[in-house]
C-alpha cells in the first residue's frame, strides 16, 4: 500500500514539474501543415476506409483540405495556451502540457469529422457519427502520427535557448518598483510589512527594501519558492541543504545568509525545481 501511495506521490511530483513553454506561432504553423500534408499524402495515395471509391469533382484538392483540420486547431489551442501560460507568469508544467496536446488531438479529430460531413460526404452530423468517426478513422492514425511528434520534441527541446525574462517587482509605495532580470533575483526575507529583495547586481550582491507581504511579492514571482514563511528563494541558486526534517537551512550561492526551512517543507520538490 505504502509503494502505491509513493507512486502516485511521484507520478503528482512528475506531473506538476515545470517546462519551458516550447511552441511559437511559426512552428505552430509549420508542425500542423507537416503533419496535416502527412494525414493527406496516406488519404490520397494509401485510400484508407474505402477513399479509392470517393469520386467527386476537384477530388484531390477536396481531400487536400483534411491539412486545414490541423492549421486552424492548432492555430486556436495555441492561442488559449498562450493567454494560460501568460496569465500564470509564463509557468508552464507538465499535466498542463500533456492535457493540451490531448484537447488539441480531439479538437483535430472533431475538425476533420465536420469538414468530412459537409465537404467530403454531405451528410448531417450526429453523435453516433462522430464517435464512429474518432474511434474508427481517427484513432488509428494515432501510431502513424506519435514517432513524429517525438521527433518534433526532441527538436525543440534540442533548440530551446532560455530567454533573459525581465522581472518587475513592486510594493505598496510609489518607489517601490524593482526591475531586473529572473535570473538575478537570489531571495527575498520577510520582515512584518517589509520585504527585502537580495539580487545579483554584476558581480555584487545588492538588496532592496519593499513595503508589501510576502505573499504579494511570492505572486509576483512565479518560479520562486516559498521554503519558509518568511523566505523565498529562487531554486536556481540552491546549492545545500543542511540539518535534519526539525531543523534545516539551506545554502545558496554568492550569499553567506543561511536560510530556514520549515519542517513540513518537502525538500525534494525543492531539487526538482532547481533542476
Amino acid at each position: 500500500m505504502k509503494s502505491f501511495v509513493t507512486f502516485f506521490d511521484d507520478l503528482s511530483q512528475l506531473l506538476s514539474r515545470r517546462i519551458p513553454y516550447l511552441f511559437t506561432l511559426k512552428n505552430i504553423l509549420l508542425i500542423s501543415f507537416f503533419l496535416g500534408g502527412i494525414q493527406v499524402f496516406v488519404t490520397i495515395f494509401l485510400e484508407p476506409h474505402g477513399t479509392g471509391d470517393y469520386k467527386a469533382p476537384y477530388r484531390t484538392l477536396r481531400l487536400a483540405g483534411f491539412a486545414l483540420c490541423f492549421v486552424f486547431p492548432s492555430i486556436i489551442i495555441y492561442g488559449i495556451e498562450k493567454w494560460l501560460y501568460n496569465l500564470q507568469n509564463q509557468v508552464w508544467k507538465v499535466y498542463q502540457e500533456i492535457t493540451s496536446k490531448l484537447l488539441l488531438g480531439i479538437a483535430i479529430a472533431t475538425a476533420s469529422y465536420f469538414y468530412n460531413i459537409t465537404v467530403i460526404n454531405t451528410i448531417s452530423p450526429s453523435i453516433e457519427r462522430w464517435i464512429e468517426h474518432m474511434l474508427v478513422f481517427a484513432w488509428p492514425y494515432v501510431p502513424l502520427f506519435i514517432p513524429f511528434i517525438i521527433i518534433i520534441y526532441a527538436i525543440l527541446y534540442r533548440n530551446h535557448s532560455p530567454d533573459e525574462k525581465d522581472l518587475t517587482i513592486t510594493g505598496q509605495n510609489q518607489d517601490d518598483i524593482l526591475k531586473i532580470t529572473e535570473s538575478q533575483f537570489i531571495y527575498a526575507e520577510s520582515d512584518q510589512n517589509y520585504v527585502t529583495v537580495y539580487f545579483k547586481n554584476g558581480k555584487q550582491v545588492d538588496k532592496k527594501l519593499i513595503r508589501s507581504p510576502l505573499q504579494a511579492i511570492e505572486d509576483q514571482i512565479g518560479f520562486a519558492v516559498r521554503v519558509h514563511r518568511s523566505y523565498l528563494i529562487n531554486p536556481a541558486y540552491l546549492q545545500s541543504l543542511k540539518g535534519n526534517k526539525r531543523k534545516r537551512t539551506a545554502i545558496l550561492k554568492d550569499v553567506d545568509s543561511i536560510i530556514p526551512v520549515s519542517a513540513n517543507f518537502e525538500e525534494d520538490s525543492l531539487w526538482k525545481s532547481s533542476h
